[in-house]
């Protein structure tokens, strides 16, 4: 069933731009208007004044008796004497490389202006004279060759106005490359141009204007417009939109949009103005009219708008939708744009869309910026889809989001852990009516049930017959969804923190507070765990206690200091401290989240140090899927083109500079049917590889980190003592 129509807002309640836009005015005509005449000035573009530089600096004749030349041209005998060529040669010669004053005598003489053929000197001649040489720049532009007005773009002027205006109803490019130097000074000569009968001239110089706004802002040439008048300001503003704009969808295609209150609509004509003006492709200066719009409609009327534009919008495997599409979407969007575009993205097939077009959907969670949003992005960029290009999209969308914000992309998930309603003692009371329940998290945060008498259930009871049905049933909906958010949650967790600890990563006491010891439910994570304070160039060993204060070994209150930077300890690097606190983890009964205090131990023999080589390991047998099995984590398998071949290996990276292990073994591991079921450990080394795999240096095994080593160690022990069960 259809939904009743809002009755529609008065035009005068509205914005003036979705009532009367500028790009659906007539033409202002504002004929007989003079450019104003100020003197001649020069502005460089640095790079075509290093290419005039550059063009000009062997042409030409270094060396003469300038005085002689500069007479023979004043004199008029070079008319005569010399032919067209060698007139022209000699020409350029004393303008590049003769005295100042002979040069600036012969650029007044207008006899020889026709006799400069040579445009690649032309260039080095402006550099040198500058605004002596602007006559002749401004003569040699009114050639029709099609690089002639190139030299002109220097000088601001209006006579140089003029040419470029003609240049670009021509068809050459200069005269926007000329506005856009110049920038405001240029557009109050560009102006009368711009407000001449409907033409070639004046559609020239409207590009030229909107050229101008493009890479100064619109304020540049409305500034120029009121030189002119009220009228021609007006004229101005038309020029901030596209000559051509988007075609908009019709309002009866798309939801109305309601106005805040949701008791009025945007009437059909001002839905059309809305949609023309969100689909222009490069929105630019005019997001402050869309602000004006936001401020005015309802939020999540704007989303469903925003939405229906996209869904009526013609898809494309090479950008996804329109630049204003996605620019409304990531404007105008909400958590639930977040949900449905999130729903189009898992559906999409391997083979679409492509990277440019993931990148664009996938912007569209940036530019949400919800808590929900980039909990998406990174759920998308985690979780394996049919099209490569999604997952590595958004990975590098994420990463922007968080640079964007002045974070790592590790610190950005810090905070989008979502606290899930828990109360300040980490836990949720769930009403049934005449009963009520505590739900408690245990070190794997696996959620428990603790009921009036206080007897633990591992489950919440489904609503009886004397429960309050109104309150019960969401309550037991809420803790079915409770522990599926939780679970993701401490899926998440368990490897960040995992990964943490074996890279050493550390944070601020005040973030690690915020992230950690006051997180209503992380903190079930942290208190189980022993963290390391390092300050005034001491580390120390701490936990966090039941009432978020922090102990010691000796389970003595320890205060941090506000400079305290926060790790999470490998065991390889807690020493002595190792077994105190394996003890009173034991004496509480505290049970962590992953191996740590737990976790083994290896360290490197002197011997070994010394050496690239783990010769330990070498020569041992070991089934095939024990190799398949340890590539699932760190490792990466490397299996020759052929299979059965002494190519295969396994690799375990430490940084992006090439250093890794590497394990050669044999026979190999085919792709084919009939795969060996033992394979043999040939070589154990650790090396730095080239860009050219071929190319690798040996590196002593002392320069591992103490924590890359014991983990190293670790795997491969585990590696050559399996049995294959």
């Amino acid at each position: 069933m259809q939904e009743p129509r809002i009755e529609e807002a008065l035009a005068e309640s509205l914005p003036a731009i979705l009532v009367d836009p500028p790009w659906a005015w007539e033409p202002i005509v504002l004929e007989g208007l003079e450019p104003s005449q100020a003197p001649v000035s020069v502005t460089w573009d640095m790079y075509l004044r290093i290419r005039f530089e550059k063009e000009a600096k062997f042409l030409g004749r270094k060396d003469a008796d300038w005085a002689a030349v500069a007479e023979r041209f004043r004199s008029g005998r070079a008319l005569s004497e010399l032919n067209a060529k060698n007139r022209s040669y000699l020409y350029a010669s004393l303008l590049l490389y003769g005295p100042e004053e002979l040069a600036h005598e012969l650029l007044e003489d207008r006899r020889y202006w026709d006799e400069f053929t040579d445009l690649q000197a032309l260039g080095g001649v402006v550099v040198r004279h500058e605004l002596k040489a602007y006559p002749l720049a401004l003569h040699i532009a009114t050639r029709e060759d099609p690089d002639s007005a190139l030299f002109l773009k220097p000088f601001l002027s209006a006579d140089a106005a003029e040419v470029m205006v003609a240049k670009e109803v021509g068809g050459d490019t200069v005269g926007r490359d000329w506005a856009a130097t110049h920038g405001a000074a240029a557009a109050s000569l560009l102006v009368p141009f711009a407000l001449d009968r409907p033409g070639p001239r004046r559609t020239a110089a409207e590009a030229m204007l909107r050229t101008i706004i493009a890479d100064h802002g619109d304020d540049a040439v409305l500034q120029a417009g009121r030189a002119y008048g009220a009228e021609a300001v007006r004229a101005m503003e038309m020029l901030r939109y596209p000559a051509s704009m988007p075609k908009p969808y019709a309002p009866e295609r798309l939801p109305q949009v309601l106005l805040r209150g949701r008791d009025a609509a945007l009437p059909a004509s001002a839905t059309r103005n809305l949609t023309a003006l969100l689909l222009l492709s490069k929105p630019g200066p005019l997001h402050s009219f869309v602000e004006q719009v936001i401020e005015l409609c309802d939020p999540g009327s704007l989303a469903e708008f925003a939405w229906a534009l996209c869904i009526t919008a013609e898809p494309s495997p090479y950008s996804w939708a329109p630049e204003g599409i996605k620019y409304a979407l990531g404007r105008l969007g909400d958590d639930e744009t977040v949900r449905r575009l999130a729903e189009v993205i898992a559906g999409w097939e391997p083979a679409w869309p492509g990277p440019l077009a993931a990148r664009n959907a996938l912007e569209v969670f940036v530019a949400i910026g919800s808590d929900t949003a980039l909990r998406t992005l990174h759920r998308i960029a985690q979780k394996p889809h049919p099209s490569k290009s999604i997952r590595e999209e958004a990975q590098h969308a994420l990463k922007r989001a968080a640079q964007a914000r002045g974070l790592t992309t590790a610190r950005l998930l810090d905070r989008l852990v979502p606290d899930l309603g828990l109360d300040a003692d980490g836990a949720m009371t769930l009403d049934y009516g005449p009963r009520n329940f505590r739900v408690g998290f245990d070190e794997q945060l696996n959620p428990y049930v603790i009921d009036g008498t206080g007897k633990h259930r591992k489950s919440l009871p489904k609503p009886g017959p004397k429960d309050d049905a109104e309150v019960a049933v969401p309550a037991h909906r809420r803790f079915t969804e409770l522990k599926k958010a939780v679970r993701a949650i401490a899926t998440e967790q368990h490897k960040r923190l995992h990964q943490a600890m074996l890279t050493g990563r550390d944070w601020p006491l005040e973030e690690f507070r915020a992230v950690y010891v006051d997180h209503p439910l992380l903190r079930h994570f942290a208190r189980r765990l022993v963290w390391t304070a390092e300050q005034g160039g001491t580390a120390t060993e701490f936990r966090i206690a039941e009432d978020r204060s922090f102990a010691d070994v000796d389970d003595k209150e320890f205060v941090l200091s506000p400079a305290a930077r926060i790790t999470l300890p490998h065991p390889v690097r807690l020493d002595d401290a190792l077994h105190a606190w394996a003890q009173l983890f034991a004496d509480y009964e505290i049970v962590q989240p992953f191996p740590q205090l737990g976790r083994p131990v290896h360290r490197l023999s002197e011997e070994e140090q010394a050496t690239s080589r783990l010769t330990r390991f070498e020569g041992a047998e070991v089934p095939t899927e024990a190799f398949t099995r340890l590539a699932r984590g760190d490792w990466s398998l490397k299996v020759g083109p052929d299979g059965w071949q002494d190519r295969d290996l396994l690799v375990y990276p430490f940084d992006g500079m090439g250093r890794c292990v590497e394990v050669r073994f044999g026979p190999g591991i085919a792709k084919r049917p009939n795969p060996a079921l033992i394979q043999r450990i040939d070589k154990v080394e650790h090396v730095k590889v080239g860009a050219n795999t071929y190319r690798r240096e040996s590196l002593p095994l002392g320069s591992l980190d103490p924590v890359v080593a014991s983990e190293l160690l670790t795997d491969l022990t585990d590696l050559t003592t399996t049995t294959g069960n």
